[in-house]
């Protein structure tokens, strides 16, 4: 029985049922007399709380954004406070498991840094966390500890040191070649936040060639390099565009969408790019008296610039979700599937608008 119940918490987890796993996780621990396989029991039991507050979170769209990718998503989310129990409690068993045996403690530390970092934005403790972890990772975690502690370099201001701890992450690590390369992709991303945005095209290139093709991470660089080189044509407001990705990375949010705001203002040639960022952080603000007015001065310019498409469904989901009309919105979709049928929205706006048309759904 004892058995079974672990593996029934294994195997919830794994299909993402995360109550059915926390669930059994209660009712194996109960019944467990091997510490390891206990603590083992109780890390499970705290990963599932964690995600299942992260289940919480309010999704900023629908409509995928052009150029997506971990490297331009947004690294913050808004979450349902009333689900703020499930990450204290998720926080409290991770940190009894502090002192358990390895590789428990580890685990627990590394997803108590992640916390701390993404929910509780307490980026000091949190890069503590990390570069404990950094002293000796376990294998499948290390890319990604090397990884926050650019970050969250770079969530402090210091991006030039976010830059220099991947270069020195193979030498004060001993880490292989392999692991190096893949630590090329992240480092893409610190060098653009500290500045070093010159011969971008050249980078991008050498980082995808120390990629395998089928890496997840090859596409997220193709997905920067596009959403980059886009911005770059902007020549003229490079400078307070960076400073906007800069307050992204710092949680600055609403600092950083009245500045997206005020590059949307202009006659930019990336025009597309700061109108999805502004709305993106405006989502996230769940700010809709703003995001109204951000529509009513620049829906028609934006039905200008290469996004149209995106920007066409991304205002008829604000009027629907929003502003809850949804005629109107309706009205907004037909009109999209009548202009741009070669568009990589169309066949799930068509499933969309036909299953509203069937079920009558208000």
């Amino acid at each position: 029985m004892r058995k079974a119940l672990a593996d029934l918490a294994q195997n919830m987890y794994r299909q993402k049922e995360f109550e059915i796993a926390f669930a059994a996780t209660q009712e194996a621990e109960g019944r467990q007399t091997d510490p390891i396989l206990s603590a083992t029991l109780a890390l499970l039991a705290a990963q599932s709380r964690e995600q299942m507050f992260y289940r919480s979170a309010r999704p900023l769209s629908r409509i995928p954004m052009p150029f997506s990718s971990v490297y331009t998503d947004i690294p913050f989310s808004a979450y349902d406070r009333e689900r703020y129990f499930l990450i204290e409690d998720a926080l409290r068993r991770f940190d009894s498991l502090l002192t358990a045996p390895e590789p428990v403690s580890a685990v627990a530390r590394f997803h108590r840094a992640g916390i701390l970092y993404r929910v509780y934005h307490d980026f000091d403790t949190a890069l503590k966390e990390y570069r404990m972890l950094a002293d000796a990772p376990l294998p499948q975690l290390a890319n990604t500890v090397y990884t926050r502690i650019a970050e969250l370099h770079g969530a402090r201001g210091d991006y030039e040191e976010g830059v220099r701890s991947l270069r020195r992450a193979a030498q004060d690590h001993g880490l292989s070649a392999a692991e190096e390369d893949r630590l090329a992709a992240p480092l893409l991303l610190a060098s653009f936040l500290a500045g070093e945005t010159d011969s971008l095209a050249a980078r991008t290139a050498q980082t995808l060639s120390l990629l395998p093709e089928n890496d997840p991470l090859y596409n997220d660089v193709l997905g920067f390099a596009g959403f980059v080189s886009g911005a770059l044509k902007d020549t003229l407001n490079h400078a307070r565009w960076l400073e906007a990705e800069r307050l992204l990375r710092r949680n600055e949010i609403s600092r950083a969408a009245e500045l997206f705001e005020t590059l949307l203002s202009g006659n930019s040639p990336a025009a597309a790019l700061y109108g999805i960022r502004c709305l993106d952080c405006l989502r996230l603000l769940d700010d809709t008296e703003r995001e109204k007015q951000v529509w009513e001065r620049y829906y028609r310019k934006l039905l200008t610039t290469p996004s149209a498409d995106f920007f066409m469904l991304r205002y008829a989901e604000f009027q629907e979700i929003k502003m809850h009309n949804l005629k109107n919105a309706i009205e907004i979709y037909e009109n999209y599937l009548l202009s741009y049928q070669e568009s990589m929205y169309y066949e799930f706006i068509r499933q969309y608008v036909r299953q509203r048309h069937t079920t009558g759904a208000p």
